[in-house]
């Protein structure tokens, strides 16, 4: 059961750091974090890459919602950018929950 809880615990900070680190972006430059940031092709693609890497799973998410409401997209659709957004924010829950512990320490 410890397990189950760790694993929610994880996912609930890739999440939470996912969309704080989107929405502090959008602060700064008022618009969106989006995949289309790499398209650019000079210096600002490679500093979007670590900025897609923290909030890929509130894009993934946001995307996949507005698939569905804008084009009209099927409830699979939904469910797995879901399913790859929460397995992302497994990951950097993970990462979130280790650096912090490490600092704790």
């Amino acid at each position: 059961m410890s397990v189950m809880i760790a694993i929610g615990w994880s996912i609930a900070f890739g999440f939470v750091t996912a969309g704080f680190v989107a929405a502090v972006y959008r602060m700064f430059t008022s618009q969106q974090p989006s995949f289309s940031l790499l398209q650019t092709g000079d210096a600002r693609a490679m500093l979007a890459v670590p900025l897609l890497a923290v909030t890929g799973p509130a894009v993934l998410a946001r995307n996949s919602w507005r698939g569905r409401v804008l084009e009209g997209r099927g409830w699979g659709w939904i469910a797995a950018g879901g399913a790859l957004a929460g397995g992302w924010s497994f990951i950097l829950g993970v990462f979130v929950l280790h650096f912090y512990l490490s600092l704790a320490a």
